[in-house]
């Protein structure tokens, strides 16, 4: 095992983060030249991904692919010719596959310590185009502090030059009607309440409202440019893909709670397939469907599993699609 430092934490420019407070990563050691072994810290508190201070058991699957998605920057960076100096190259999600162990869920953490994980990457494919590097697929293997499994997850991500990727942005805003870099609009309050989603802080609702069509969930996407996790930048110019990665998570977990009839606090997101099939505009209403169309049994304390259909749309045009996979925990007695 090579030694990761867990007492530091990587700078802000390395992981495309604007604040030391969004930085997973700790430390990161090349294994090859394709491989790499990543620490990270996960938080115990945080506004979105722990907003119960108290818990201290399982894990969340988008603060796995959160530290997965910093390590696509800083291997890019030093183990590809994608140069941080540089900063030539807008960083685009095109696919996203995540699997967390069933028991994981059931972990308790110790109070008073940190959550730190291992994080083995596995650069699979590497797109080359021009003679530069133009894309790569990671295979991402995470690990406790025990190198017991937690999860896996693959990213797929491709590099556009910033210049071409203005002149592309602003070609396609002309021809949605829509104007490049328009400020984002500050959306009214949710007609949902937060418990219906399984969350605490209604400032972190992004569905603002919901209504079912025959077995479609319907919802209308929220986006709130002042939230400090989901528009972490000012010059947010479309939908982040972890922003729609929260929306499917969201209207998920009210489809299977409503469809169920289970708490939607007991429900967590085990897996997810995602392809995000075009850029989504913030200033265009985007409609999110989901449909329920699957439900079995573990055989982890006959916990329910469920999978769900999601599409994020704008107009006729399919942003993404995710398939997402349900997990109800084991009631408190």
């Amino acid at each position: 095992m090579k030694i990761i430092d867990f007492e530091r934490m990587l700078p802000i420019s390395l992981v495309h983060k604007p604040s030391n407070d969004s930085v997973l990563l700790t430390d990161f050691v090349p294994l090859s030249n394709l491989e790499t072994l990543i620490g990270a810290q996960l938080p115990k508190s945080h506004g979105l991904y722990q907003e119960n201070l108290l818990d201290a058991k399982g894990y969340d699957i988008a603060v796995l692919i959160e530290a997965c998605r910093q390590s696509c920057f800083a291997i890019a960076h030093n183990q590809f010719e994608l140069l941080l100096s540089e900063n030539k190259y807008q960083f685009l999600f095109r696919e996203l596959h995540a699997k967390i162990a069933i028991e994981s869920f059931e972990t308790k953490h110790p109070h008073g310590y940190p959550v730190q994980i291992y994080i083995y990457s596995y650069v699979e494919r590497e797109i080359r185009t021009s003679g530069r590097t133009s894309g790569l697929l990671w295979r991402y293997i995470i690990k406790n502090i025990a190198e017991k499994e937690i999860a896996e997850i693959f990213i797929q991500q491709n590099f556009v030059d910033r210049v071409k990727w203005k002149q592309i942005r602003e070609k396609m805003c002309e021809q949605r009607g829509v104007v490049f870099k328009t400020p984002i609009e500050i959306p009214s309050k949710s007609e949902i309440n937060p418990s219906d989603i399984g969350r605490w802080n209604p400032h972190n609702l992004v569905l603002h409202r919901v209504n079912k069509v025959g077995k479609i969930f319907e919802a209308l996407a929220r986006f709130d440019p002042r939230h400090p996790v989901l528009f972490d930048r000012p010059t947010a110019d479309h939908i982040f893909a972890m922003t729609q990665l929260e929306v499917g998570r969201q209207l998920a977990i009210y489809s299977v709670s409503k469809e169920m009839n289970v708490d939607p606090f007991l429900l967590k997101i085990c897996s997810c397939d995602t392809v995000f099939k075009s850029m989504g505009e913030l200033n265009i209403p985007t409609i999110v469907t989901a449909e329920v169309i699957d439900t079995k049994e573990t055989n982890l304390n006959s916990a329910v599993v469920a999978s769900v259909k999601i599409h994020l749309k704008q107009g006729e045009r399919i942003v993404s699609v995710f398939d997402i996979g349900v997990y109800k925990e084991r009631e408190q007695n």
